[in-house]
């Protein structure tokens, strides 16, 4: 017969087991001569409902994917840890967009082009070449729009996230508000780019990426925004979030959901759905 405990006894030894759990060191403190090199690209395929002032109709099948792959790397550091002055190299910049199967590809007049950002006085900063000479106007503006936000304390939004000691597979974090604006917008502080936003990470695993400790995440990413005056965007997409254990440093995230975009401005409307996928992978060194 059957004893009853040793059923009991066999059923409860997955619960005597340690879970296991994961801890993020904290970001080392930014050094001259750091590389990292990040690639994002964005993809979106979305079908449009027009309707013009006139009373015309029309549908659209909208595509655009954009890609981009650009090298930093620290020349000089502040005493409180701020990066005063990087060189970056935009090794590639291009935007390819179709209105019903019409395809055109822009490069940013940035790609293949190296340039230094260095912190001036106040917020002001300023663009010069490898020598330090002038770029010409149209570059430098370009490059002080796109990077001159890169200065300043490390990047350390995810590291800020990761605020207990250890964390258990199965365990949820929640990230939204303000937090959340930091990680998704280039603007944070504009109130119509990104009006709500929440990123929901799920401990899945964790790897070892080229001998480096990872910790993996599901990631549910829900937000809704105005990128621009009478138009409303909306997106859910879930994907995976991997993070560097050594020093809370983003590896790579995938992304990938539908959205909507709403639009109504001097009497002309759309309507459109579809999916956007991001993904962002950065490397370290080099």
């Amino acid at each position: 017969m059957i004893r009853i405990t040793a059923v009991l006894a066999a059923l409860a030894l997955p619960t005597l087991a340690c879970a296991q759990t994961v801890s993020f060191n904290p970001p080392k403190a930014p050094q001259v001569g750091d590389v990292m090199t990040e690639v994002e690209t964005q993809d979106l395929d979305m079908d449009m409902a027009v309707n013009t002032p006139d009373g015309q109709s029309m549908k659209m099948k909208t595509t655009e994917v954009g890609k981009e792959s650009v090298r930093y790397e620290i020349l000089a550091v502040a005493e409180d840890g701020a990066v005063t002055s990087m060189k970056i190299t935009v090794n590639e910049s291009t935007k390819t967009s179709a209105q019903n199967q019409q395809e055109q590809t822009r490069e940013s007049p940035l790609a293949g082009k190296t340039f230094v950002v260095t912190q001036g006085e106040g917020d002001a900063v300023r663009i010069t070449d490898e020598s330090g000479g002038e770029l010409e106007p149209e570059l430098a503006q370009q490059a002080e729009q796109g990077y001159g936000n890169k200065l300043g304390k490390r990047d350390d939004k995810f590291a800020e996230v990761f605020d207990k000691d250890s964390y258990a597979i199965g365990d949820t974090i929640t990230i939204d508000g303000e937090k959340a604006k930091e990680i998704f917008s280039d603007d944070p502080d504009s109130e119509d780019e990104m009006q709500e936003v929440s990123f929901v990470l799920t401990l899945k695993a964790t790897e070892k990426v080229d001998g480096q400790p990872v910790a993996v995440f599901d990631a549910v990413l829900t937000m809704t925004g105005e990128p621009e005056a009478g138009m409303k965007l909306s997106a859910e997409m879930k994907g995976t979030l991997k993070i560097l254990t050594a020093n809370s440093a983003l590896h790579s995230m995938q992304l990938n959901g539908p959205m909507s975009l709403e639009a109504n401005k001097d009497g002309l409307t759309m309507d459109g759905k579809g999916t956007m996928t991001m993904e962002t992978g950065r490397s370290y060194g080099g």
